[in-house]
């Protein structure tokens, strides 16, 4: 996996905005040929400039034509603007951009490099800057290419950050429309499908959530940890015990004390393509302590037959414990 690296586009000229105008006046208005196509995937990819040029001025172009849909048509045309000359192209450009189109912001935003781990993989990466992100088992981010926005999208699983402070230029990891800011920090974010939790182990960070359609923002401190979802935002306090536990995937171990067999299957089973299954609600509740590698699958079923004296059978890719 290669390391992050933040690069910044220069401005595309107004002579390649000119002609980015072209082969969009060519696209809609004249009959496209083989040869068009050609040309213009030459142009596109010779140069990030060409691309950013072409697609800021595309989501311009297609705004006016939703403008001009609005308008009342001839029977039996398609409502749509023809423009005669590259001018024409331009002038509607201006004019979808000056309602409003949102072209100059869309060429403005960075791209994303995504990383992402396996199930049961780990990977440190280490940004220019310095800051560390460890991502834990099945989780992909997405790292903006750009110096001067330092934003991380948590697209699943859960990472670590150790973020190098910079107040000109915030660190923010962004879960879908929930957001963290670091002031300073080591934190964890850990994405499920139904909940965001984060947990703080270091320094501050601002929450920045959607919650129930209500913008929300909160400053979370050492030990703080929040869990968001459909049905609104928790905030507690947990003790440094507690947090180490929940973080010691970082050095490849899962750590229980008096853990409930359910939630200790449901670990092991983020880490392993071969699941733990309980299969009835009293073994569920029996509660689970110690230390095991996360592929150790079989060395739990072994504590689980052995000292609890639960009924382990394996089944290929399931191990079922029951009582």
């Amino acid at each position: 996996m290669s390391r992050p690296t933040f690069l910044q586009e220069n401005a595309p000229g107004t002579s390649i905005e000119h002609q980015a105008a072209q082969f969009i006046e060519r696209r809609d208005c004249v009959h496209w040929t083989d040869s068009d196509q050609t040309e213009f995937q030459a142009w596109i990819s010779s140069s990030s400039a060409h691309r950013i040029a072409y697609l800021r001025l595309e989501a311009g172009w297609k705004r006016a034509e939703r403008l001009a849909a609005l308008r009342p048509a001839r029977p039996g045309w398609r409502a749509r603007l023809v423009p005669t000359s590259t001018g024409k192209v331009a002038a509607a450009l201006g004019l979808a951009i000056a309602v409003g189109t949102g072209a100059s912001y869309y060429a403005s935003l960075p791209k994303f490099s995504t990383y992402s781990t396996k199930l049961g993989e780990r990977e440190t990466l280490t940004l220019r800057d310095g800051t560390r992100i460890e991502l834990n088992t099945d989780t992909m981010v997405q790292i903006a290419d750009d110096q001067d926005r330092r934003h991380v999208r948590l697209e699943r699983g859960e990472a670590y950050f150790d973020v190098v402070h910079n107040a000109a230029h915030p660190f923010t990891v962004s879960v879908g429309q929930d957001r963290v800011t670091d002031i300073g920090t080591k934190f964890v974010v850990r994405r499920e499908p139904d909940q965001l939790s984060i947990t703080m182990l270091q320094g501050a960070a601002r929450f920045d959530a959607n919650d129930n359609g209500a913008r929300k923002s909160l400053v979370l401190r050492s030990g703080d940890a929040i869990i968001a979802s459909a049905e609104g935002i928790s905030l507690t306090k947990k003790p440094h015990a507690e947090t180490a536990r929940e973080t010691s995937w970082r050095q490849g171990v899962l750590v229980f004390d008096e853990t409930p067999l359910s939630e200790v299957a449901a670990e092991f089973n983020r880490y392993n393509r071969i699941k733990i299954i309980v299969s009835d609600p009293v073994a569920a509740k029996v509660g689970i302590g110690g230390t095991f590698a996360t592929a150790n699958v079989y060395g739990f079923a072994r504590v689980a037959q052995g000292l609890l004296g639960l009924h382990v059978e394996n089944r290929g890719d399931q191990i079922v414990v029951k009582r």
